[in-house]
């Protein structure tokens, strides 16, 4: 179920880690399991855990090429496989709650994973800032932090084709 002012456009996509996750992560030095106190946002299912859930904090690099630009960031992921954003039944059609409620660092990459735009912003005014960033603003794809902690969030870029 979509709520309007949140709809993400069908040509554009909220990626999220696959499932299961890369064991190679969660066994990493940098990894820490644990149980925390308040809910956290799972990168994978794009839902906040819910308080007393085990969850994986890891160090994540979420750019596929060198750029000035590059660097891990914090994440949080279920310890338990959780269902991934945008596949059945978890398919939804809108901008993820977990999202809509946090103020975020949108960052917009051109195809040489060079920085070309930033904005800190909240809510539907987030997923229209995606929007512009992709289709006039010379971006190939955007990075969302949470702008509190800096954890990443969540890859938006230009749905391709199904083959």
């Amino acid at each position: 179920m979509s709520d309007g002012s949140f709809a993400i456009p069908t040509w554009m996509k909220w990626k999220a880690l696959p499932v299961p996750l890369d064991p190679t992560f969660a066994s990493a030095a940098t990894s820490r399991t644990m149980t925390p106190a308040t809910p956290v946002p799972c990168r994978r299912c794009l839902h906040d855990t819910v308080q007393g859930q085990e969850v994986i904090l890891l160090s994540y690099d979420p750019f596929l090429g060198d750029s000035p630009y590059r660097s891990r960031s914090p994440i949080f992921v279920h310890a338990e496989d959780c269902q991934e954003y945008g596949t059945a039944p978890n398919k939804d059609e809108s901008m993820p709650l977990q999202q809509r409620s946090r103020m975020l660092s949108i960052r917009g990459f051109d195809e040489h994973s060079m920085m070309v735009w930033a904005e800190l912003l909240e809510d539907a005014e987030a997923l229209r800032m995606c929007e512009e960033m992709l289709v006039g603003g010379g971006c190939e794809y955007i990075h969302i932090h949470y702008a509190r902690y800096g954890c990443f969030a969540v890859k938006v870029e230009r749905r391709r084709a199904e083959k």
